[in-house]
């Protein structure tokens, strides 16, 4: 098999036909997929990554094994708003809270950080219990420092040699960070309460009003003990918020109290002087007496209007209920009833199942009753809504008689008016007056019977086994942060990495055959015979080259009695194609074939440049290409160490372009590939200058140089898209100056990446 048939890639198209070897996509943009480059990355840089995960666990391993013991011991707090609610009088018939939303549980949990808890708790168990304990860090810390005391003079010279100040001085390994960092005016409580608050863990339980009050320390038996006292402290420190509150609120119900009694005597002193002043006007006609006697109707009537409403705005807020002294002996009958059904549902409950027909039939009562309730309030509402209307008419007729009897008199109406507005404002303060007394004697009653509502349903126990969650949690976080660490490395340096870095990918991603890996090589061989060198990897390059040989022959594309004219070509300069063109010509040479070489590069001369040990002779390819006269005999000269001749180019040209597209060089190269068998030509950068496109359609193939991890891949995308735009037929790439200690990484499957299995062949 040839190795035309051997490198035979298929283009993807949709036909089915398959496309020679070397020849030239029709669609460039097929070019190999991003993300699976990043992922064949990953996988061919799995030690690199393994190297890193191991030895970030085992740092991990190791400072955790530093760590000491530490215990956590947790008590349970049960949240039952139900035993708060039992001293409030306001609302005695109104239901009960008994569901606690998280919002609520929330705020319970913010009281176990208050200041006031904490130290009742650092007071309770004993201030040394928290000053005196190491915080479980510190061995770790102790160790850490340890291991970096040598690395502190390096790091003091690094900083002076990278020109940083020397002030402030780096703090010394073995000093107390706590004690630089110690706030002005910091007391003992303050340290105390600080170190509670950092090993205090508080939780609750996702389905039930339950907090959980853990504490950690090395000691199991302080921490159970923390954990008991923060737990009988929270209710202390509850009842306490609530006391405080009910003060607050007592206090302000005071100040007004005393202010409305002090109002209400000041009317009523007002109020005798007007009556002690209409005395005799109130014995005198019939309309006297009759308006003495409306205003006094007026005032029980307005008091009962005001008794009417206030009756109506309790009735009207169906949020608690009616209140007790609405309730009615039908209301007292259901509520009964209500009550015995609830007992028998309980009982038939802890007995039967929810869906039982008995439960179910005590159910139905239940419902029932309460809607009887429900429709005995709304009656009870619309009675007493009833009742401020007829008082409120009352009312108003009275006014109206009022204003009627007042046009009639004509003496002491000013004085008779001011009783009237008076006594109205009187009654209507004495009204609220009761109120906020009422409400003032609750709050003072309500302080002495403050519940919490809470209580510990779980005390913390001594812990037997230390705590493992942490270290876990430590471990693996540590195991998977070293992990996207390491890949997150790997994929960084891939995507930084310009070139290409196996014949394998270079092959894949172009989707033309690689038919040579050359390895590099000192610059001084270019002048001698380089596979002769004494370097090893200038005998592997030699090998390199003799097998790029082979497969450029097994590919010859010309007809037979005619040289097959192949074009060295690269994307940018410096790629190596001049010495690519020398090394492949001597041993084309070498293998029996006329091979000539010929400068086209008229800007640099490269290879011109590299053969200075040849007589040079007077004519050039510039000659050639400008003068009819010249004869291609006059421009060649031979090295008749390797058996190959050259065509150098001595003179340099202002277009040259024009002259390679000129039939000057097609008739010179038809001359040409009637004497020789291979002809190769050292062409410039594609993309540098445009010297090189006139001979692309010229060429029977080309041979496309770049240089391993340098050359970008969007330059080679360009480059091979501009081959194929100017009409190359066929072209094949060599991978160059490829770093034979490295190349091994990154390539698997080309023969270059096993180089030292003949090492004792080449040696």
């Amino acid at each position: 098999m040839t190795w035309a048939a051997m490198t035979r890639i298929d283009t993807g198209g949709t036909d089915g036909a398959e496309r020679a070897p070397g020849m030239l996509p029709h669609d460039p943009a097929g070019r190999d997929d991003e993300l699976a480059r990043l992922a064949r990355t990953l996988l061919t840089r799995w030690k690199l990554i393994g190297t890193v995960v191991v030895l970030v666990t085992g740092l991990a391993v190791l400072g955790l094994r530093q760590l000491p013991p530490t215990y956590i011991a947790t008590a349970e707090i049960l949240i039952d708003p139900s035993q708060a609610q039992y001293a409030d009088l306001a609302d005695a018939g109104a239901p009960r809270q008994t569901t606690v939303w998280p919002t609520e549980l929330e705020t319970y949990m913010k009281v176990l950080w208050s200041d006031e808890l904490a130290a009742d708790v650092v007071n309770t168990v004993g201030l040394a219990a928290f000053t005196k304990e190491d915080p479980p860090w510190a061995p770790l810390k102790a160790w850490v420092l340890e291991l970096a005391r040598p690395l502190l003079p390096h790091l003091q010279d690094l900083a002076v040699s990278l020109g940083l100040p020397a002030q402030p001085p780096l703090l010394a390994l073995d000093a107390d960070p706590d004690a630089s960092a110690a706030r002005p005016g910091e007391t003992a409580l303050d340290k105390a309460v600080t170190v509670f608050r950092e090993q205090l863990v508080v939780g609750r339980e996702s389905l039930a009003a339950v907090i959980e009050i853990g504490y950690r320390a090395a000691d199991p038996e302080l921490a159970a003990k923390v954990a008991n006292a923060t737990a009988e402290a929270f209710p202390r420190e509850l009842i306490r918020a609530e006391k405080a509150a009910l003060s607050a609120s007592a206090n302000y119900l005071g100040e007004r109290v005393t202010a409305l009694a002090q109002e209400l005597q000041a009317a009523d002193a007002e109020a005798q002087a007007l009556r002690r002043r209409l005395s005799d006007f109130g014995s005198g006609s019939l309309n006297e007496r009759r308006y003495a006697e409306l205003l006094k109707t007026l005032s029980e009537a307005q008091a009962q209007l005001v008794n009417a409403r206030n009756d109506a705005s309790l009735a009207a807020d169906r949020s608690h209920g009616l209140n007790e002294r609405f309730t009615t002996p039908q209301m007292k009958e259901l509520r009964l009833q209500e009550t015995d059904l609830a007992r028998r549902l309980a009982e038939l409950g802890s007995d039967l199942q929810a869906k039982h027909p008995a439960v179910a039939t005590v159910r139905a009562e239940q419902a029932e009753i309460r809607a009887r309730i429900r429709a005995e309030e709304e009656g009870i509402r619309q009675q007493i809504a009833s009742e401020e209307q007829l008082r409120l008419a009352k009312v108003a007729w009275i006014e109206g008689e009022l204003q009627a009897i007042e046009k009639e008199l004509a003496l002491s109406a000013t004085d008779q008016l001011q009783l009237k507005q008076l006594t109205t404002r009187t009654d209507s303060t004495r009204l609220l007056y009761q109120d906020i007394l009422t409400r003032y004697q609750r709050a003072r009653e309500q302080q002495l019977m403050v519940r919490a509502p809470a209580r510990m349903i779980n005390a913390a126990r001594v812990p037997a086994q230390p705590e493992g969650k942490k270290r876990l949690i430590l471990l693996g976080g540590a195991l998977l942060g070293s992990l996207a660490a390491a890949a997150g490395l790997v994929l960084l340096l891939e995507l930084r990495r310009r070139g290409y870095s196996s014949a394998e990918e270079l092959q894949r991603t172009t989707r033309l055959p690689v038919i040579g890996c050359l390895p590099a090589v000192d610059r001084r061989v270019w002048g001698g015979r380089i596979e002769g060198g004494r370097g090893f990897a200038q005998k592997v390059y030699g090998e390199a080259v003799r097998r790029a040989a082979l497969r450029l022959m097994a590919g010859r594309r010309s007809p037979q009695g005619t040289a097959e004219l192949i074009l060295v070509t690269s994307a940018k300069s410096a790629e190596g194609k001049t010495l690519v063109s020398l090394s492949l010509g001597r041993q084309l040479a070498g293998n029996g074939l006329k091979v000539l070489v010929i400068d086209t590069d008229l800007r640099r001369q490269s290879l011109t440049g590299h053969l200075q040990h040849l007589v040079l002779p007077k004519a050039d390819l510039v000659a050639l290409l400008t003068e009819p006269v010249a004869k291609p005999e006059e421009a060649l000269v031979r090295d008749e160490r390797f058996g190959i001749d050259f065509l150098l180019a001595q003179e340099t040209s202002s277009d040259p372009a024009r002259l390679f597209g000129s039939p000057a060089m097609a008739g010179l190269l038809a001359e040409l590939r009637t004497r020789y068998d291979v002809i190769l030509c050292d062409s410039p950068p594609i993309l540098a200058v445009t010297d090189t496109v006139p001979l692309v359609p010229l060429a029977d193939r080309v041979l496309f140089v770049t240089r391993w991890q340098d050359t970008a891949r969007n330059l080679v995308e360009v480059a091979l898209d501009e081959i194929r735009l100017h009409g190359g037929r066929s072209c094949e790439l060599i991978l160059n100056a490829v770093n034979l200690r490295k190349y091994a990484r990154h390539a698997s499957s080309d023969q270059l990446a096993h180089f030292r299995l003949s090492a004792s062949y080449l040696r």
